[in-house]
């Protein structure tokens, strides 16, 4: 991995962890040489998914795509400096969010699925589609979201994204986060 490599990875952990435990309470220190290096631990947990090729030699289904969400849970939880019941919500929220970037930045395979937010959710629960949405949504990715939950926002998702006509979750939420952001760039 040359300089440039190593420089962007590193920015893309750094963003991803941020946006994950913003308004997240997930350390189980207030010690924050220990907070830190629990982040490294979970740095290298990341890497091992860019490292394996994750998402990029085939389709993951979202089936396999789910079990390994649950793995990198049990990852996190294992992490000394981590609560042992960090929640799905959070470790989807960071795996899916570090595998878009990885999309975006480092011509990835587009991921199996989006990174579900409060935005996310808040847009699925939206008037236009309530006729797609059977469901009663969470809107807490942070306290409530658990595997369940997750299905049900895949599913839900996954009918907005064909009603929104665009082939993938992962592209439809590109554009609904590119619609929010759009006033920075006018």
């Amino acid at each position: 991995m040359n300089e440039k490599e190593r420089f962007i990875l590193s920015e893309i952990m750094d963003s991803t962890i941020r946006a994950g435990f913003m308004m997240n309470p997930v350390y189980s220190t207030k010690n924050t040489k220990e907070r830190e290096s629990a982040r490294c631990e979970l740095k290298i947990l990341l890497l091992s998914y860019y490292l394996k090729g994750y998402n990029k030699e085939k389709r993951t289904n979202s089936k396999e795509h789910i079990n390994e969400i649950e793995k990198f849970q049990k990852g996190i939880c294992s992490i000394e400096g981590f609560k042992d019941n960090l929640n799905f919500g959070t470790a989807q929220k960071l795996l899916n969010l570090f595998l878009k970037y990885l999309w975006i930045c480092k011509d990835f395979s587009i991921p199996p699925h989006c990174p579900f937010d409060s935005i996310v959710l808040k847009k699925l629960k939206e008037k236009k589609y309530k006729q797609l949405n059977n469901s009663n949504l969470t809107s807490s990715w942070t306290k409530r979201l658990n595997k369940n939950d997750y299905e049900n926002c895949l599913d839900v998702a996954a009918r907005v994204t064909t009603y929104e006509k665009f082939a993938t979750i992962s592209e439809w939420e590109l554009h609904v986060w590119n619609g929010i952001n759009k006033a920075n760039f006018e």
